[in-house]
């Protein structure tokens, strides 16, 4: 998601844009990438699979060359939906309501690729998504709390509420890179 967040900023600008963030939206961003999502997907249970694999080099890179690819991948289609929601606004939102609808769109996105980060090889992350608890709930929990940040909260994050329906395009969009993602690991 850093990736994807410095290579909006710099499309955004590149194309004349003010940057699509706040910075309290930024802030916001950052706790959702680095927070309690992340630290619950580090308390995974380790696979039993893991000791079939051959050892790896202590010098070998944690973050591989495919890995790179992926991620790389995720953030590229993740910029190109929010730049095209900026340019062309596919989801028909109302004026006033396309910075909440970028910014809710890319914490959504940001909340699909938490699922997806929860697989990096090639197994499918639907044989396993409801073994994480504490992810599930907290997934949840940070799902409700934008909402929350959206329709109620919007004056302390320079946005305006989008309403239900636009919402449920944006949750449709944002499920897409889990899709994208299973379809790139099939292929």
């Amino acid at each position: 998601m850093n990736f994807s967040a410095v290579g909006l900023i710099v499309a955004f600008l590149a194309l004349g844009f003010k940057a699509p963030f706040s910075a309290v939206q930024l802030l916001w961003i950052n706790i959702i990438m680095d927070g309690p999502l992340a630290l619950s997907l580090g308390l995974e249970k380790r696979e039993e699979l893991y000791l079939d694999e051959k050892p790896v080099k202590r010098t070998d890179s944690i973050v591989t060359k495919k890995m790179f690819l992926r991620i790389f991948f995720h953030a590229l289609i993740i910029d190109c939906v929010i730049v095209l929601q900026k340019l062309f606004n596919f989801l028909n939102s109302s004026v006033n309501c396309i910075d909440s609808t970028i910014f809710s769109l890319f914490v959504i996105f940001q909340l699909c690729n938490a699922i997806n980060a929860r697989e990096i090889g090639n197994k499918s992350i639907l044989n396993s998504i409801g073994k994480n608890k504490l992810f599930s709930i907290l997934l949840i929990v940070t799902l409700c709390v934008q909402y929350l940040i959206t329709e109620f909260l919007y004056n302390v994050f320079y946005i305006a509420p989008i309403g239900f329906v636009l919402w449920g395009k944006i949750l449709l969009v944002g499920i897409s890179i889990i899709l994208i993602s299973e379809l790139y690991k099939y292929f």
